[in-house]
């Protein structure tokens, strides 16, 4: 039968109608932006968290929730009820230091790094499986790798050196998936096992982020995942929804870093996405994880805040130093009536008289500062400036502010006794440089120390390896170096009368700082200062961070930063 001419065009209509309806829909969907309500505490007792370059991540189970804590310089896996409630701390015997890395896809084994206090998180490391219910932990083969994540089919993907790779859970059939050309940090699969998505660090000593890259798990397919949209781009630790709608990640930006959402819809259809902010406020998200249901969103919240604070050595007290003051690198012009300081943690160096008053910010906003130091006749400051992402450059600047000017490439410089050079760390030793920085020398024996302090008699300068901490001082008169100690070595700073080195010492761990040590000239010897065991000392722009006051009493910031794990109702506009 022949269907009437009026009945087939209305038919078209309904369906190009229902098809309108339905695309209509699905681009509301797709176009929503998703969000999350408020927020709630999952840790109450404060959480540590390790203060490294490389991200260690939060992972859960479904009930509970694992993480990596910071404890008296020591890192140690932690668990806690998804829930809320006490954090437990977890130990495997394994090594000194563990941390947990990934977990199988049915949550019955964990993989965990391992090593002892000679090696370093921001490497490779030894990897095992621990099952969670019952059995040995076994090494994973001989993988050492510093990133990992479960894959759907059961195998596991690593990162090692500059690679990826995947060995199934016997440690069988390892395959190179890729070389990338920089470290891969966090790597996470889609849900559909199609694209591995991670944070490529350059090679670097800094370990400076360069961008969120895919790949698909069949080895093609390399590329930047937001090309352009931060500027620099500084994202890490993305994770996806269980249904792999969105893709949640973390982006730094004017110093904060906050969480946010990327659609994964088709680009033929809508064009390229834009990423969503979830979060904002004081408190900075990092490290985010969903629950096995899609409806929650967990992440790490801190909060940054330290409290400078002196040792008395002839008392034995412990007091806050300029109360209220959240600061290191605080340096005192010798006459005793100017500092400099960077503030903790936004980095930024400012110039204030010796009670506080009369502040002056000296840097740029988005200029992050370490290692000022103020000229002897107190009208300079030298310092080391980094604007985003970019390399750090050493600058002088005028402490009215003015003058500002360019004299290396980075490295922590130290004034000269009259005021009329500098010595600086730069790529080829110790050099000592005009206050514009032209180079008039190399010191001989200086290749690989950094953070040099010229003595105020003239007579020495000390400073540290900056691969083994060793601490060394050169005599000028006899143009020859002398090792003094061979301990992690940090922050040396000379007394008033350049008779005493005050220095920080402790294991040759990442951010195992113990005690303030003190050498004296004359008698050639080495004293413990200070126990710092029992205080928290803040890691700051470089790391923990020693000083002293006109009357040389040792300076530290003492960590007052809150960590805390968070959760969120995650609202999808599927």
């Amino acid at each position: 039968m022949q269907v009437p001419k009026w009945a087939a065009i209305s038919l078209l209509a309904l369906l190009l109608i229902t098809a309108s309806i339905q695309l209509g829909g699905w681009y509301w969907h797709a176009t929503g932006k998703p969000w999350v309500g408020p927020y709630r505490q999952v840790t109450r007792h404060e959480v540590l968290f390790p203060p490294f370059p490389s991200e260690v991540p939060v992972l859960t189970d479904g009930p509970r929730l694992y993480f990596t804590q910071f404890i008296n310089g020591i890192v140690r896996p932690g668990m806690v009820a998804a829930s809320g409630g006490e954090v437990q701390t977890l130990r495997f015997g394994l090594g000194e230091h563990e941390f947990i890395d990934a977990i199988s896809p049915e949550g019955s084994e964990l993989v965990v790094g391992a090593w002892n206090t000679d090696g370093s998180v921001t490497g490779d490391v030894p990897y095992w499986l621990v099952p969670l219910v019952r059995g040995a932990p076994r090494r994973l083969d001989d993988v050492v790798a510093h990133g990992s994540c479960w894959l759907p089919d059961g195998r596991i993907l690593y990162a090692n050196e500059h690679d990826l790779y995947t060995i199934d859970r016997h440690g069988r059939g390892k395959a190179l998936l890729a070389s990338l050309g920089g470290k891969a940090y966090w790597p996470r699969v889609s849900p559909d096992g199609r694209r591995v998505r991670f944070a490529r660090f350059s090679s670097s000593r800094t370990f400076r982020v360069e961008a969120l890259w895919e790949i698909g798990l069949d080895g093609t397919g390399l590329r930047p995942l937001l090309p352009g949209w931060n500027d620099p781009p500084a994202e890490c630790c993305g994770e996806w929804t269980p249904d792999g709608s969105y893709y949640v990640f973390q982006s730094t930006r004017n110093g904060q870093t906050q969480l946010w959402a990327l659609a994964e819809q088709p680009a033929w259809l809508l064009g390229s996405s834009q990423p969503v902010q979830l979060t904002s406020g004081p408190v900075q998200f990092r490290r985010p994880v969903f629950s096995h249901d899609g409806r929650t969103l967990f992440a790490i919240g801190w909060q940054g805040h330290g409290e400078l604070t002196r040792f008395d050595p002839q008392s034995g007290a412990v007091t806050p130093y300029l109360p209220r003051m959240s600061a290191e690198w605080l340096t005192h012009a010798r006459d005793g009536r100017w500092i400099t300081y960077v503030t903790y943690p936004e980095g930024e160096l400012w110039r204030a008289r010796a009670d506080g008053s009369s502040r002056l910010r000296l840097t740029a906003p988005g200029v992050r500062a370490c290692c000022g130091r103020i000229s002897p006749d107190a009208t300079q400051v030298v310092f080391v400036g980094q604007s985003g992402d970019a390399p750090g450059r050493t600058y002088v600047v005028s402490m009215d502010g003015s003058g500002l000017r360019e004299i290396g490439e980075g490295g922590e410089a130290t004034w000269s006794p009259d005021g009329d050079s500098l010595v600086m760390a730069t790529r080829v030793g110790l050099a000592h440089v005009t206050i514009d920085g032209q180079i008039r020398a190399t010191l001989p024996g200086s290749e690989g120390l950094v953070s040099p302090v010229w003595s105020p008699d003239a007579k020495r300068i000390a400073a540290v390896g900056a691969d083994s901490g060793r601490l060394c001082v050169y005599d000028i008169d006899r143009g020859r170096w002398r090792q003094l100690a061979s301990l992690s070595v940090a922050f040396p700073n000379w007394s008033r009368d350049g008779r005493s080195l005050y220095f920080l010492t402790g294991r040759p761990a990442p951010g195992v700082i113990d005690t303030i040590s003190r050498w004296h000239v004359d008698s050639d010897r080495v004293e413990r200062v200070l126990d710092l065991t029992s205080y928290r000392i803040a890691w700051g722009i470089t790391n923990h961070w020693l000083g002293l006051t006109p009357d040389d009493a040792p300076l530290f910031l003492r960590e007052l930063s809150t960590h805390e794990l968070f959760a969120w109702e995650w609202h999808d506009p599927h």
